[in-house]
Parts: C-alpha cells; sequence; structure tokens
C-alpha cells in the first residue's frame, strides 16, 4: 500500500491541451460527496426543472456560461463540486423558504419586482416569526406568575412553620425556666 501510486486523470486546459495529474484524496473526497449530493437531489437536470428555471436562468444564477450547463448536461462532461454544492443549498433554501423567488432577474425592472415579492415574503416571514416569539413571552409569562404564586404560598407556609417552631421554642424554654426557677412543692 506504500507504494501505491495516485490515479491518473485526464483533464482539459483553457487551450483544451490534454494534461494529466494526479487524484489527491481531497479531490477524491469532493467527488464523493458531489455523487452523495446527487443521490439527495437528483442530477443537474432534475435539480433545474425542481427549481422551475430555464436553462438561461439556472446559467445566470450559477455564474456560468450557458454553454458550460450544455455541455454539463448534454455532452456528459462532469460538473465541478461546487455547482453541486450551490444547486444542494439553493433547494435546501427553497426547502426553507417555499416563496422565496431563486430566479435571477435580466434587467432592472424585473429585479425590482423580484426584489419587492421577496421583501413581501421576507416581510411576512418576519411578522410569523414575531407572532412566534410574542406566543412564547406570553407563555413565560404565565409560567412566571404561577411560580410566583406557588413561591408566595410557600412562602407563607414557611412563615407558618418558622412562628410554630419558635411558639414551640417558646414553650420549652418556659417549661425549663418553671423547671429550674421554681421549686416543685
Amino acid at each position: 500500500m506504500e507504494n501505491e501510486r495516485p490515479q491518473i486523470v485526464p483533464f482539459k486546459t483553457i487551450n483544451t491541451v490534454e494534461k494529466f495529474r494526479g487524484k489527491t484524496s481531497l479531490r477524491s473526497s469532493y467527488e464523493d460527496q458531489v455523487e452523495l449530493i446527487k443521490v439527495q437531489i437528483g442530477d443537474l437536470e432534475k435539480v433545474r426543472m425542481d427549481l422551475g428555471l430555464s436553462q438561461r436562468q439556472i446559467s445566470r444564477l450559477l455564474m456560468i456560461d450557458p454553454s458550460s450547463w450544455t455541455r454539463w448536461t448534454k455532452h456528459g462532461a462532469a460538473a465541478p463540486p461546487h455547482i453541486y454544492r450551490a444547486l444542494q443549498w439553493l433547494m435546501i433554501i427553497k426547502e426553507k423558504l417555499p416563496g422565496l423567488s431563486v430566479i435571477p432577474a435580466q434587467n432592472q425592472s424585473n429585479a425590482h419586482l423580484a426584489s419587492q415579492l421577496d421583501a413581501r415574503f421576507f416581510e411576512q416571514q418576519m411578522k410569523e416569526e414575531v407572532k412566534k416569539r410574542e406566543e412564547g413571552l406570553d407563555k413565560m409569562q404565565l409560567t412566571v406568575l404561577e411560580m410566583q404564586n406557588r413561591m408566595q404560598g410557600q412562602n407563607q407556609l414557611i412563615k407558618t412553620l418558622i412562628f410554630a417552631v419558635l411558639l414551640l421554642i417558646g414553650v420549652i424554654i418556659g417549661r425549663l425556666v418553671k423547671a429550674l426557677f421554681i421549686p416543685s412543692i
């Protein structure tokens, strides 16, 4: 195992000259993560369809050239691991905030409309969060009141017990004084 050499994997540079490089453990780890992400969210085209985006929109969202998307989906080339991670995060965000618009704006008017829709959705989410926190605060206030009532009852019980103990001590001291200072007949 010590003499094991890394696998040689071809890659293409910008001028498409084919070179070879070793496959590091980090690269293998990324490839394993990509396979796991594919199992979780599906292949590139499935994710695009699930998001309801055109190829141009998904390319704009990922800040890639549309020809890259076509190359990855039609010609069998592998997309970089960071593309799969970005899509995984996007799917998670879409699941957590279903009304959020993920369609990138094409021009200023669309950007304004998208930001308004996102702002309304965000405002609604914030209102719901405030309502939940207010309900939680109300529950905590009721709990505090119940605890205060219990403590008042316990304080009254403690005062009664202290009074009884003091009364008992008084009786005992009275009998001791009577026994010590008043001779029995």
